[in-house]
């Protein structure tokens, strides 16, 4: 096996730990960092054979790992209803009757609902909703986005009927 040993000097690096907040160098052995600390004490690991780059007082933060959160859509979820607190059918016909009373929009979208924490787990119906938003189309996702619920309205506008087939990949719940 090749070492591989990088010592990145002359950096400004965060460090997160409350016992040393900033550094000034990192040396990495196989893409694992072996030491964190001052350039002084990073020279007692570099080598003839260190990669040595020099960071020229440069930012150096943690890696930020994105764990599939959708971070773009929860930001949309702030424009629009949230159901994400609701635990029943009720308080989820409640909730949004009341947004759509309260906020003349063009589209009610948001959502963040998880019918899984209903005390009955049944899928929303665009019945549960049509008589109070005959007027406004409303479109609102599932909580981890792989469903929405649509009323009527909504439905004709995008011109889907009873005979429309799933699209590939998905279903239409009828």
């Amino acid at each position: 096996m090749q070492i591989n040993r990088k010592a990145f000097i002359n950096g400004k690096v965060y460090t997160q730990s409350e016992k040393q907040k900033w550094a000034e160098s990192i040396v990495t052995l196989n893409s694992k960092i072996i030491f964190v600390g001052s350039n002084q004490k990073a020279k007692s690991f570099i080598s003839e054979d260190t990669e040595v780059i020099d960071l020229q007082g440069k930012l150096v933060l943690p890696g930020f790992i994105e764990s599939h959160a959708h971070t773009i859509m929860g930001g949309f979820y702030l424009l629009g209803v949230n159901l994400e607190s609701c635990k029943t059918e009720g308080e989820f016909i409640k909730t949004l009757r009341a947004y759509i009373k309260n906020n003349k929009t063009k589209w009610v979208k948001g959502g963040n609902w998880n019918h899984e924490n209903w005390t009955s787990g049944k899928l929303p119906h665009k019945n549960w909703i049509d008589e109070f938003s005959q007027d406004t189309p409303v479109l609102i996702h599932r909580m981890d986005y792989h469903m929405a619920l649509a009323n009527s309205h909504a439905l004709n506008l995008a011109g889907i009927t009873k005979d429309t087939p799933d699209p590939i990949g998905g279903k239409i719940e009828r």
